[in-house]
């Protein structure tokens, strides 16, 4: 998978912790969804908000939000699997609530946010505990690689 990310906001972060996330995720998915682009995209809390009002109904600031392009074998042939939108205000917010670092919530972010371009959900339990456990991977794995504590 290919990512592109747009940061409008000059906000910091280092692109090599996204590019490995991705890298350890496509060991995990299916060839259909690799040699696909990404798209990653920072903005702000007013932003993200609007975003959410607008295709959601939910008048609130969020930190992830997740629109595939991919929903069934039709779109498989689409060279953009989706859009990850991620607040930067919210990383800070919830880095210092979560006690670890900006680094670690970045990824958590966007990690959470690839899962759902990929199909997975957490609407359920069952789906929450599936999800969450996939997540889980890719952080611990990409901990073996950075310092993200």
């Amino acid at each position: 998978m290919f990512l592109h990310i747009t940061n409008k906001h000059n906000v910091l972060f280092n692109k090599s912790h996204f590019h490995k996330s991705l890298s350890i995720i496509n060991e995990m998915i299916d060839d259909d969804f690799k040699n696909k682009y990404i798209s990653l995209v920072i903005v702000s809390p007013g932003e993200i908000k609007e975003i959410n009002k607008k295709y959601r109904d939910k008048d609130y600031v969020t930190d992830v939000l997740s629109f595939p392009l991919i929903e069934d074998e039709y779109y498989l042939d689409n060279e953009e699997i989706g859009e990850i939108f991620i607040c930067y205000n919210k990383v800070y917010e919830q880095a210092k609530v979560l006690g670890h670092s900006i680094d670690l919530e970045w990824q958590v972010l966007f990690v959470h946010g690839m899962w759902h371009l990929l199909g997975y959900d957490h609407i359920e339990d069952g789906d929450y505990e599936v999800m969450s456990a996939k997540e889980g991977e890719v952080i611990n794995l990409l901990k073996k690689h950075f310092t993200l504590i």
